[in-house]
This record gives C-alpha cells, sequence and structure tokens, in this order.
C-alpha cells in the first residue's frame, strides 16, 4: 500500500546471531550529493525549450544521462511526444526520478529507456566468510560492502534522521541459487536498527540482529529505505507512457498523485539487470541491485479516474504490486445551520509519519479537498460498516490557515478518533492547514455529522484496468479500490501474500472510496495459491472485525490456480 502495514514475512526460522561486518570497499561512496552532468543538464535545457515552443515532438539522443541529485522534469506540457532513441539510461540519486508534473495528453516512448540509481538506493552486502562457534553459541558472518552501497554508519548518518525518508525497512537475507539467481530467504519490517551495528576495532562491524539460521558464503543482505519518487506523474492527466525499464527505486516505482488522471502505462518493466545488462552501469556500482522497487510498484492516490496498467512485469518489490485508491476525510465538526446552509469542518489528513515529506507529493500527503468545488458531493459514511449515510452539495468552501483556532480543535477532535492511523492537519513549511470550513445543502434530517468519514463523491479513482500483467517475486499483493474496474488475464507466480488480492477500503490510513461496486476478477492466472487469494470488504490483510459492508457486485470467475495450495 504505502500501507506500512507491520508484517513480517519469514521464509525460514530466525534467531539472533552474532554478525561481523568487514568493509570492503573497492571505490569510496560520496555521501554528499552530486550535481548533473553537463549531458543531463543539456537534455533538461532542451526539452524545456521545446515545452515552452509548443512542439509536438521531442527526440532524446542515446547515451547516458547522470541527473544525479535533480530529476528530469517534464512540467506543464501538452500534447506533445517525447520518444526516446536505443540505448539511453537515466541516473539518480536518492529521491529523485522522472517527474510528469501538471502535463496533459503527452506521450512517453521511451524504446526499453533505463532507470536506476547510484550510488544504491538501499544496503547491500555480500557474506564472503560463515564461521559456527559453537563454545559461544554463536555465528560471526564477514559481509562486505557491494560497491554502490553506503556503509551501515553511512546509510543511518544519511537516512536515520532524514524527516522525508518514510522509514528504514529491514533486513533482508538473499540465497543464490543453482542457477545463480538470488532468492528471498526472509524478510522483516522494521526489526533493523542502528543500534545493531557497533564498530570493530579493526574498522570491521558487529550485527547482532535477526538472520536466518543457515546463512552461507555468497548470501545477501538488503536494508530499504522509502524516500523521493522514480517515475511520477503528479496532477497529470490522459498520458500515455510505455516502454520503460526500471532496475531500482528509491520508494515506490511507477506513482500518480492527484489531478484527473485517465494515464495509461504500457510494457514497463520494474525488474533487476541481467548479466548481459551491465554495459551502462557506472564503475562505481554493482551491476545487480537485487530490490527493483523499495515499496509498492504501482501507486495510484487521490486521482479522479483510475489508471490502465497493461502489458506490464513486476518484481522484486518490498509492497504492494498494485494500489490505487482516492482519499478519505473525516468531518470534525455537527453541522450548523443558517439561511439552509450548513457549515461544516472537514479535515483532510495525512499519516503524522509523512509530515516531514515535500507537501502533495508522496503517499502519505496526497490531498483531495484542492479538487473540490461547488457543485460537488460530499458523502458521509458509517464508521463501522462505511455504508454511505448522507450527502450534501457543496455550496463554498475554505481552506483555513493553520493558525486559525478552528484548526486546534480540528486536531483534538481527530485525536479523539479511533481506529485511525496518527494523523496530522499541518503542513510543513506551510501557512496553509488540511483543514476546511465546507458550506453543504441538501443534508438529510436531523442527522450529526461530527466523526464521519466522508469522501468526495466526484473523486473516486474510478475505472481502473489492470491486464495482461506479469507479477513475481515479490512478497505482498494487490489492493484495489476502484469501482468499475477489471483486473484480467494476469500472471501471478507464487501468489501467496497476508495481503492477497484485496478490494477493500483501508479505513485506518483513510484510503478509499469506502463504497466500491462493479468490479470484475476475471481470467486471471495465480500460482502456488487458492481462490481464498481474492477478498471484498475484509479490510488490510483481512483485519475488519467485522467485515465492512460496502462493496457489491465483486465478480470473481474463470481465474485459474495451477499448483494450488491446501
Amino acid at each position: 500500500c504505502c500501507c506500512c502495514c507491520c508484517w513480517s514475512i519469514k521464509m525460514g526460522s530466525t534467531h539472533l546471531f552474532s554478525l561481523v561486518i568487514t568493509t570492503f570497499i573497492s571505490i569510496v561512496i560520496a555521501v554528499a550529493p552530486n550535481p548533473p552532468s553537463s549531458t543531463a543538464i543539456a537534455l533538461q535545457t532542451a526539452i524545456n525549450n521545446a515545452i515552452a515552443s509548443h512542439k509536438n515532438d521531442f527526440k532524446v539522443p542515446s547515451g547516458m544521462y547522470e541527473f544525479n541529485s535533480v530529476s528530469f522534469v517534464i512540467k506543464h506540457a501538452n500534447n506533445i511526444h517525447v520518444n526516446f532513441e536505443e540505448n539511453v539510461s537515466l541516473w539518480f540519486e536518492t529521491g529523485q526520478g522522472l517527474l510528469l508534473d501538471n502535463c496533459k495528453n503527452i506521450t512517453i516512448n521511451g524504446n526499453d529507456l533505463k532507470i536506476d540509481y547510484n550510488p544504491l538506493p538501499f544496503l547491500q552486502m555480500m557474506v564472503i566468510t560463515n564461521e559456527t562457534y559453537a563454545s559461544k553459541g554463536s555465528q560471526e558472518v564477514t559481509l562486505q560492502v557491494e560497491k554502490g552501497s553506503f556503509t551501515p554508519k553511512q546509510f543511518w548518518d544519511v537516512y536515520g534522521n532524514d524527516p522525508s525518508n518514510e522509514f528504514i525497512q529491514g533486513p533482508q537475507w538473499w540465497s543464490q541459487d543453482a542457477n545463480g539467481s538470488y532468492n528471498l530467504v526472509s524478510s522483516s519490517f522494521e526489526s533493523i536498527k542502528e543500534s545493531d551495528f557497533t564498530m570493530g576495532k579493526t574498522g570491521d562491524w558487529i550485527y547482532t540482529g535477526s538472520m536466518p539460521k543457515s546463512v552461507s558464503v555468497g548470501d545477501k543482505i538488503t536494508t530499504v529505505i522509502r524516500k523521493g519518487y522514480t517515475v511520477l506523474l503528479h496532477n497529470s492527466s490522459d498520458c500515455l507512457v510505455s516502454n520503460l525499464v526500471l532496475h531500482s527505486a528509491s520508494f515506490m516505482a511507477i506513482t500518480e498523485f492527484d489531478g484527473i488522471g485517465r494515464n495509461t502505462y504500457d510494457q514497463i518493466r520494474v525488474v533487476r539487470r541481467q548479466a548481459s545488462e551491465c554495459n551502462d552501469v557506472p564503475a562505481t556500482r554493482a551491476c545487480l541491485a537485487l530490490v527493483s522497487s523499495n515499496a509498492d510498484v504501482f501507486h495510484s492516490s487521490g486521482v479522479q479516474i483510475g489508471p490502465v496498467v497493461k502489458n506490464c512485469e513486476f518484481s522484486y518489490a518490498f509492497d504492494d504490486y498494485f494500489n490505487v485508491h482516492s482519499r478519505v476525510q473525516v468531518c470534525v465538526s455537527s453541522p450548523h445551520q443558517q439561511d439552509k446552509i450548513t457549515s461544516l469542518i472537514i479535515a483532510d489528513p495525512r499519516l503524522a509519519f509523512d509530515q516531514g515529506m515535500p507537501d502533495d507529493f508522496p503517499y502519505g500527503t496526497v490531498e483531495t479537498m484542492t479538487n473540490a468545488k461547488p457543485g460537488f458531493h460530499l458523502s458521509f459514511h458509517n464508521f463501522t460498516s462505511l455504508l454511505s449515510e448522507n450527502t450534501a452539495t457543496i455550496v463554498s468552501l475554505t481552506r483555513l490557515a493553520s493558525d486559525d483556532p478552528v484548526v486546534k480543535q480540528a486536531i483534538s477532535s481527530l485525536s479523539s478518533v479511533k481506529g485511525l492511523n496518527p494523523l496530522s492537519v499541518i503542513i510543513t513549511n506551510s501557512s496553509k492547514s488540511r483543514v476546511w470550513k465546507v458550506e453543504v445543502t441538501g443534508l438529510q434530517g436531523d442527522y450529526d455529522t461530527n466523526g464521519k468519514l466522508t469522501t468526495l463523491s466526484e473523486w473516486n479513482a474510478s475505472g481502473a484496468i489492470f491486464e495482461n500483467n506479469y507479477l513475481h517475486s515479490s512478497i505482498d499483493g494487490v489492493r484495489w479500490k476502484s469501482s468499475n474496474g477489471e483486473f484480467r488475464n494476469n500472471t501471478w507466480e507464487h501468489a501467496v501474500s497476508v495481503t492477497g488480492l484485496e478490494i477493500t477500503p483501508l479505513r485506518r490510513f483513510l484510503e478509499g472510496p469506502l463504497t466500491i461496486n462493479n468490479v470484475t476478477i476475471e481470467g486471471n492466472t495465480f500460482t502456488n495459491s487458492n481462490p481464498s487469494l481474492i477478498t471484498a470488504c475484509q479490510g488490510m490483510s483481512h483485519q475488519a472485525k467485522p467485515p465492512f459492508k460496502s462493496c457489491t457486485n465483486i465478480i470473481v470467475q474463470d481465474n485459474h490456480y495451477p499448483t494450488p495450495l491446501n
């Protein structure tokens, strides 16, 4: 989801060991951000000029473009075709990526455009010796830091207290099979911490965290972060993005946040590099990045009309393959009526642990009420069943300043609402809040709105289509919240996860819409699984007790389960 649910996947028993990590780095990794290369600067300048002059076509020549500490930004572009020649790669540092900002009706034809990171956006080390000391009851494993990875100290110095990093997740342990591929052995959510590492006398590192019982020479360990974006469509609509290859992602691989949406994503591969694909990798970085996406592969949040995602391959991710949803608000006042106009206070809050991130960009800070306008409708929902209880038409709305006394009251009211994650209505470095005074008409009966969940009826991420995609080698599932949507003809290998394929609102994370209807799940192949993989209105990881009552006409038919699990 980026739901950040507290799960732990363990594919083998684990216990505490003493772990010795010796740092072998042939090339020193710079911690300070690097400026973009001259070729990257020239490319950014050229596309800025093409957009300003309203060109209809733009070609990106073959080559390596090292954007490093800045993003490649396509902004306020309309009706333009961006075509990449063969053998183009874009390189970024953590937090940066390809950004389409406020664009409409543009086409990105990547022609197998490669997007990757240097340094790696996660910690990656390899086991080079393995010793067992029966007298100590411990095992010592020496690890070599891979090229392009920070040392443990650098890693926590950079990301440990970074407010724009959602959190540090790990460790993940990988073992090499007979074909040379690294497969996941165990994964923990947030069990690793800086205090697990202590400096040895000779410059090595002692790690005392959890690990599998059996660790062999050649195994590897990773620990991921959640910062920034890799491919982001922000407040954009009717765009086509196709033929991209993403080899690593510092948070979610592909995201679309806010705006009308109705975007299409075709033939995008989020995969590891093969041995034959190392020609464009800088000498300062190992070719193989074990993790293709640090969190969700594809995440759509707060768009009016859901995406079309087709003919893609998603793999090696540490959260959902796919999550599409709108946003939920909380009414924090009882109605105040005057001259047939009812005044309400609506909070459009976001997750408190995302408060330090740039506003309206990462998962936890995307807003909905910024899209509302007179004539739109607010739906009021029962907190337990999520069924709609009342509807009103918006007459006017005003965003309140953060120092408004009403905002302080809203914060107090939110803290008393049980069953939600910690929320914030304050925007860092802004005088604005996420609290709105909304005037409405049409509220029926003597209805107390205080504490009710609300949704914007016209902004519900409906119509998503996910078809002919190949999902494999990841630990989580699919979270679907798009009415009038289709999940068809996909292949999902080893479809085993706590999440499964959930058609459900996520109340705890304010992921809507709260009513979901007319969804078809048809013609898919789920290996190593069974029909219980698919659930409706049971909440995140089936934790809604009792289940919600707001999912209707969910059609599940003609799906296939080769090698089913009992």
